[in-house]
């Protein structure tokens, strides 16, 4: 005689996430050169960063577009399906609208915004900070949401309450880039332990409908 056994399957909702990617030195090399190439007038007026300076930094040639974002497009609507509003009647090439490197000092942040645009990225350069410091600051160690020197998606799960998804952020993490939707929620918290600039390089992909596909 057969047990009477609970059949249990899990349901998951559809949902959309992000890519994490580690990129190469030579990837690396080349925003090295676009950082010394920066434009000299400050693109703070127009982000929400409340942080030092940001400047606009070229692609030369479109390289990096080409190396990086483009496969990131390819393989985020692979896995994801694409994230694009349907706006347009005809479809159009991916552009990188704008890229800039941050330079945020010790106590600065960058509150909760989203950016314009269909795709987004950030790249972590330079992480001076201390992972372990920042966790046994006094006001931190006891916590427990610590959240100094974190980067955070902040969004709404299924049972409409707001969640969030926390990247605590050291010197390990330079040279990581995570590429997700433009509408997609985000902040930076301050960091404390650290006298030195955290550098970081952010951008969004745009369409352009000058480039429609016929």
């Amino acid at each position: 005689m057969k047990k009477n056994i609970l059949e249990i399957k899990p349901g998951v909702f559809p949902n959309l996430g992000y890519l994490e990617i580690k990129l190469p030195s030579k990837v690396l090399k080349f925003l090295d050169d676009a950082i010394k190439n920066k434009q000299e007038k400050k693109h703070n007026p127009n982000l929400a960063g409340n942080i030092g300076s940001s400047y606009l930094i070229p692609d030369k040639n479109d390289w990096f577009f080409n190396r990086v974002i483009s496969p990131c497009i390819l393989n985020y609507n692979k896995i994801f399906g694409s994230s694009e509003q349907k706006y347009l009647t005809k479809n159009c090439k991916y552009i990188l609208h704008s890229m800039w490197v941050n330079y945020q000092q010790k106590y600065q942040f960058n509150p909760i915004h989203a950016h314009t645009g269909i795709f987004s990225f950030v790249i972590w350069y330079k992480i001076p900070s201390s992972l372990e410091e920042e966790k046994n600051l006094s006001f931190s160690k006891h916590s427990n949401s610590p959240s100094t020197s974190c980067f955070e998606f902040v969004y709404c799960n299924t049972m409409g309450r707001a969640a969030t998804k926390g990247f605590p952020l050291s010197s390990k993490d330079e040279g990581t880039m995570l590429f997700f939707p433009s509408t997609f929620m985000h902040q930076v918290y301050p960091f404390y332990t650290s006298d030195k600039d955290r550098i970081s390089i952010a951008g969004n992909v745009l369409v352009d409908p000058e480039q429609a596909f016929k």
